[in-house]
């Protein structure tokens, strides 16, 4: 029979549980036994989790371990070897509807051990994190009741992305796109996982129609997009290129990237069927307080003067319109008219003046709340004198 896949709410007698299991198991291993440990969602206080205690026993020897089966067993527990991992030893107890598992390492391994240590921890000091795990598991205990490898395949980018954040976080790295989590949203990398949903973001025209791109029209270009628009911005230094998703299923509906260059512009996009709920906003202002908490000095946004929506979301995220100017697209190679819009952190009047020094036709527009001004054709080659903006103050 099927392992039957139920996720419960925290269970407070879950840390008392373990304690009692790794008395018996220390009993069991001996002197060879150095540490034992508490791991995975029931060591989380707060967290709904699939009611099995995880533990795992630190020993000296791997091979002392495997004389220790016997005992182990006769404590009701399957002896699997390795099961799939180089250098641990895997037990569980409870058979189809197990209870506990148990993942020996030998005390050299620093790498596996300081791996379940790092995510446990992770999940305790972010309760934002922990909350978006426990909802897609929620819902993928409900999609998958009896299918352990599609509850597992369901969750596996957010545990890949979640490892990540906490190994860099218990070296005290800086994180490339660390997961931001919002009401609605989880934000996260994309992975080559992610291919379908990249498809789908990146083939529609009229999601297109404004983004720096054509439409796909195969998953051979969503392969290549991938690599050129997301792993190579991952393998930088740093770098901001978020997977929007929601929390019920963590599939991407979008995207926000930003980029490190002296620009540091800042981009979004979106599928239709999300369009006008208020995604756009709430990913974005997500990702600003993250690039203020970095440091950051400054964002650029710019929009197409044909798209005001754009500019609406910018003025809701805080940002000002500086300038507007014409722009030979690329690689549509259409003529465009873009508005630049910027937003200090740091307190600074900066205005950022690239494009307005590029640019043969360029102009400052009277803006409505809306994002909308006067129309592009009104300054026809640059027939109206240019001046740049004066400083706007403190944003």
């Amino acid at each position: 029979m099927p392992q039957h896949i139920v996720v419960t709410a925290y269970n407070p007698a879950w840390p008392g549980e373990f304690a009692r299991e790794a008395a018996a198991l220390r009993g069991a291993l001996g002197e060879n036994c150095l540490d034992i440990h508490h791991i995975g969602s029931t060591a989380v206080e707060g967290l709904a989790a699939k009611p099995i205690i995880d533990i795992v026993p630190v020993v000296r020897s791997l091979t002392e371990a495997d004389r220790a089966a016997p005992a182990l067993e006769r404590l009701g527990y399957e002896y699997l070897g390795e099961f799939g991992i180089p250098g641990r030893r895997y037990l569980r107890k409870g058979g189809d509807e197990r209870t506990h598992q148990v993942h020996i390492f030998a005390c050299g391994d620093a790498a596996n051990i300081n791996r379940h240590l790092a995510v446990r921890d992770y999940l305790r000091a972010h309760p934002a994190v922990r909350e978006a795990y426990a909802v897609l598991k929620r819902r993928l205990a409900e999609q998958f009741p009896y299918d352990i490898d599609g509850y597992c395949d369901g969750k596996q980018s957010f545990v890949q992305e979640l490892e990540r954040l906490a190994l860099a976080a218990r070296e005290g790295d800086r994180i490339n796109t660390p997961m931001l989590v919002t009401e609605r949203l989880v934000l996260r990398r994309f992975t080559p996982d992610d291919l379908p949903a990249i498809y789908r973001i990146y083939s529609d025209p009229e999601t297109n129609r404004f983004l720096p791109w054509f439409a796909l029209t195969s998953y051979a270009e969503a392969e290549r997009f991938y690599e050129r628009h997301c792993a190579a911005v991952y393998r930088q230094a740093r770098g901001y290129c978020y997977a929007v998703c929601l929390k019920s299923d963590n599939v991407p509906i979008g995207d926000v990237h930003v980029g490190t260059d002296e620009g540091f512009d800042f981009g979004y996009a979106l599928r239709q069927p999300f369009w006008h709920r208020g995604i756009a906003t709430e990913a974005a202002r997500a990702v600003l307080e993250r690039l203020r908490l970095d440091g950051i000095p400054y964002v650029t946004a710019t929009h197409d003067v044909n798209n005001p929506r754009s500019g609406a979301v910018m003025q809701r995220l805080g940002m000002r319109y500086q300038y507007s100017y014409r722009e030979q697209w690329q690689p549509k190679d259409i003529p465009v008219i873009f508005r630049m819009y910027q937003l200090n952190f740091d307190g600074s009047a900066r205005v950022f003046r690239k494009y307005w020094d590029a640019a043969a036709v360029r102009f400052v527009e009277a803006l409505d709340g809306t994002g909308a001004g006067s129309p592009a054709g009104s300054f026809p080659g640059g027939a109206r004198p240019a001046v740049l903006p004066g400083p706007r103050g403190k944003l």
